[in-house]
């Protein structure tokens, strides 16, 4: 794995999908801090994908290490140092699409978006004592049960519990499912 070198220790190379959990530990939490199930919910609303157990790790354990994000507790995490103000500063923006989110943790990260993504080597580089890939499994599974459960029951609400803007938004969301 390249590494850049600095005069007092080696640092580790960022690659996408560290940008992508940055951000999702960003959006899943704010600055308050999220878990691994927001982590990975936020995750998938940025990229529309599920991130895996390796890039959780890997990248969790680098931008631990780089001071980028705080481990608050065993699977809770916060962004911290500069990070945490760039992040205020993107706070303040108007508006900022999941592209836009992206694109800002890649600069942030000095990030090539199309550069190869090598995630699983740098979780040996940045171990974080005690989240293995189970523990990302089994929030994963969480956020899976927890989506399904609210698709349930919004499938079981009818056109006279809802207001008609609700109604309609919520036929939109189907359509696009």
């Amino acid at each position: 794995m390249e590494k850049r070198v600095s005069s007092t220790r080696v640092e580790p190379t960022f690659v996408w999908s560290d940008a992508w959990v940055l951000a999702a530990v960003a959006v899943g939490g704010g600055l308050k801090g999220c878990g691994l199930k927001e982590i990975i919910a936020a995750g998938e609303l940025i990229n529309r994908a599920i991130l895996t157990a390796g890039e959780i790790r890997g990248a969790l354990g680098k931008l631990v290490h780089k001071g980028f994000v705080d481990r608050v507790d065993d699977d809770v995490f916060t962004i911290g140092g500069e990070a945490r103000t760039a992040v205020e500063r993107l706070l303040m923006q108007k508006s900022a699409s999941s592209f836009g989110v992206m694109q800002f943790f890649e600069e942030f990260l000095n990030v090539n978006p199309y550069g190869p993504a090598r995630a699983d080597a740098a979780e040996i580089d940045c171990p974080l004592p005690g989240l293995t890939d189970e523990h990302v499994r089994a929030a994963a599974q969480a956020y899976r049960e927890e989506l399904a459960a609210l698709w349930r029951e919004l499938r079981r609400l009818d056109k006279q519990s809802l207001p008609e803007r609700a109604v309609r938004i919520l036929e939109l969301v189907s359509k696009t499912r």
